[in-house]
């Protein structure tokens, strides 16, 4: 089984193959849906088992053990041969929308102000691990994990008065989906030295 718990290797007789053949599936725990992987060259049968699949961290590379002629161009030895085999996984990562509700805070009254953090995360797989982290760039919160979208944080509205630049809250989503495909957004408030040019 891939480590994120998508996808299981299996060895079984398998329709399409002679009676007496086993043969390699990869099966999606998500869809239902089962591949064989053990596929032979064009115009030939498989005529040796394959056995003992191991697979990659999220499903997309298999390895296996076989006897099959027939899986290769060349392969005229009797022995039993190691194969990988790459399985149809996506490249495309996940789709992130993020939106804060307050973009500036204001006035620096050392109260704490509700900014709700808005969005989603979506891929084609259906699947996707999502991580929220907050960063103060005053050392307040550094890496703090938020609880996701729908949820509310509540800032400092106060800044260093010598600090020219203002105060910077960093709201940064890392998605991540079954094929271990990655994307990352950022949106950020600021709590401004003053609000010239604002």
């Amino acid at each position: 089984m891939s480590l994120d718990g998508r996808f299981l290797a299996y060895v079984a007789r398998t329709p399409g193959l002679p009676s007496d053949v086993k043969g390699i599936l990869r099966l999606d725990l998500e869809s239902g849906v089962h591949n064989l992987v053990s596929t032979t060259l064009p115009g030939t049968l498989n005529e040796g088992d394959s056995v003992a699949p191991a697979m990659t961290e999220h499903g997309s590379m298999l390895i296996f053990s076989s006897k099959d002629p027939h899986l290769v161009v060349g392969d005229n030895n009797p022995s039993r041969d190691v194969f990988i085999a790459e399985a149809v996984v996506g490249t495309t990562p996940p789709e992130i929308h993020l939106g804060l509700s307050k973009q500036i805070l204001w006035p620096p009254n050392k109260k704490f102000v509700e900014v709700l953090v808005g969005g989603s995360a979506t891929d084609d797989s259906g699947s996707v691990e999502v991580e929220t982290t907050l960063n103060d760039e005053y050392g307040n919160a550094i890496g703090q994990v938020v609880p996701g979208f729908g949820s509310s944080l509540w800032l400092e509205a106060w800044r260093d008065g010598n600090d020219t630049g203002g105060r910077t809250y960093t709201v940064t989503v890392v998605a991540v989906d079954a094929a271990g495909n990655r994307s990352e957004q950022s949106a950020t408030v600021l709590m401004p030295h003053d609000l010239r040019n604002k």
